[in-house]
């Protein structure tokens, strides 16, 4: 099976960070790659062995969390148990439900992006987003798109939010690299699978930020090679459901999305 996007240059390049996609028959999702951390084992024999194997568990789970910036207070609920931390994936389905439920309010995020907009100096045509500790993004028409974005937001009416689903992620082996045959295959295992679940599943994908914030207005913008694509994807109407994918290869943050009715 050839590429996904057959009818636009090849999304694999150095500076290209934000790709998506959009066909019928082929789809580019990801695995949700989750960590997690090993509980040391109680020892029967001595007291003073469980009690130290807790308190290094606890204190690893501290250094993990200051490691994110903060303490999460959402790992814990009342009875003590652990939930699950959003994947940076999760974050920016957020984003999109909020593009779609507030749509003008939205606007408000584009518009902080333009000033990070500047020309190509690299000999190359159009644009780059270059912003502090964000991997810096290619643009075709710079801020002639985000006005283009602004404006779609500010003439259409709020949509329903999409709602997860755990049936539209894809399990796929950590790899180093993805290819376009390898991820198509494995759209066509799953899509197959969900044929008499949902309908008009289609998808796209982004290649940077884990600023979910960032990331996600730069597709709803998505002046790229797929030309408003993923825009369609995230404000469609029809669209109900979502399936998120996620992994960090590197230094870049692969995120994928499955849409479907």
């Amino acid at each position: 099976m050839g590429c996904i996007c057959k009818n636009v240059p090849n999304p694999e390049c150095d500076n290209v960070n934000v790709h998506g996609c959009k066909d019928d028959e082929t789809l580019r999702t990801f695995q949700n790659v989750e960590s997690g951390i090993d509980h040391p084992t109680d020892n029967d024999e001595k007291k003073d062995v469980r009690e130290s194997a807790v308190t290094q568990n606890n204190l690893h789970v501290d250094a993990v969390q200051k490691e994110d910036g903060k303490m999460d207070k959402s790992t814990s609920s009342k009875g003590g148990k652990k939930k699950k931390k959003k994947n940076i994936a999760e974050e920016n389905v957020e984003e999109f439900n909020h593009a779609r439920s507030a749509p003008r309010d939205y606007v408000k995020k584009i518009e902080e992006l333009i000033p990070h907009i500047q020309p190509n100096v690299e000999g190359k045509k159009g644009f780059l987003y270059i912003q502090e500790k964000v991997p810096k993004v290619t643009l075709n028409k710079g801020e002639a798109a985000f006005r283009e974005a602004i404006e779609k937001l500010n003439n259409m009416g709020p949509v329903p939010k999409l709602t997860l689903r755990k049936e539209l992620y894809i399990e796929i082996p950590e790899k180093e690299e993805y290819k376009n045959e390898y991820i198509n295959g494995l759209f066509s295992v799953k899509k197959e699978e969900l044929k008499d679940s949902f309908k008009n599943i289609t998808c796209h994908y982004d290649i940077g930020s884990s600023n979910a914030s960032i990331a996600a207005a730069l597709q709803v913008v998505d002046d790229s090679n797929f030309k408003g694509a993923r825009r369609n994807n995230i404000l469609n109407p029809n669209f109900k459901y979502v399936g998120v994918g996620s992994h960090k290869v590197k230094t870049k943050n692969y995120c994928f999305f499955i849409f479907a009715e």
